[in-house]
């Protein structure tokens, strides 16, 4: 091949990167333009960015980051939800999904905080759901408390007092509707009546790792 062809070639490579690159970057713009016209109808912008944090720091998991926008901001669950989530995540940049778990910032750090005590919370409550199974009714207010600390890990309060622990309690039974109703089951009691009383007693039921929420019951 004389040099002629190989410079031809060269610019052929290059006029074919360049276009590309174009089809990138209006690819990523339209994106963020149904981004947009997405999220102010199915919520905030604040509410999808801390949702798609919630993405990465559950490793991935977008039932997860659903749950945060249905707890968090009272959306409900849908797969164009799911999608919005995954969409914002391919263009985020690869330094902010680095600073979820290594925050520079003020900001950065209120956000990755945010994320793990919502995380905390989550499996806090999958927690009483376990206990709750296991042995026909659900653990103690002391015992749940120490357990969120548990999974809070370095976040946990240093020194946890009642008050804090009565706080975090009621948080749970508001936000989470659980409810620390004991329910003492009969000696034959299957599989089956104890996953009743999970949904009974906690107003929801564990799916796919996802949370699909219950009517109140009426005592």
């Amino acid at each position: 091949m004389t040099d002629s062809e190989l410079v031809g070639e060269e610019q052929q490579v290059q006029a074919e990167l360049l276009a590309i690159r174009r089809e990138i970057r209006n690819e990523q713009q339209r994106c963020r333009r149904q981004l947009a016209r997405s999220s102010q109808c199915r919520g905030s912008q604040r509410l999808l960015h801390e949702a798609v944090a919630t993405y990465c720091l559950s490793g991935y998991d977008l039932a997860t980051a659903q749950v945060y926008m249905q707890v968090r901001g009272g959306l409900e669950m849908s797969v164009d939800q799911g999608r919005l989530i995954e969409d914002t995540f391919l263009i985020w940049p690869i330094d902010d999904i680095v600073k979820l778990s290594f925050p520079t910032t003020d900001q950065e750090d209120v956000l990755r905080r945010k994320v793990l005590t919502f995380l905390a919370e989550k499996n806090t409550v999958a927690w009483v759901s376990t206990q709750n199974e296991d042995h026909g009714f659900a653990p103690s207010p002391a015992e749940t408390f120490a357990e969120y600390c548990r999974l809070l890990g370095d976040l946990a309060p240093h020194e946890p007092s009642s008050r804090r622990a009565q706080k975090i309690i009621r948080l749970l039974r508001l936000r989470w509707h659980v409810s620390f109703r004991k329910y003492e089951p009969h000696d034959d009691s299957t599989t089956e009546e104890r996953s009743i009383m999970v949904c009974t007693s906690i107003h929801f039921c564990l799916f796919c790792n996802s949370f699909c929420f219950y009517p109140r019951p009426d005592y």
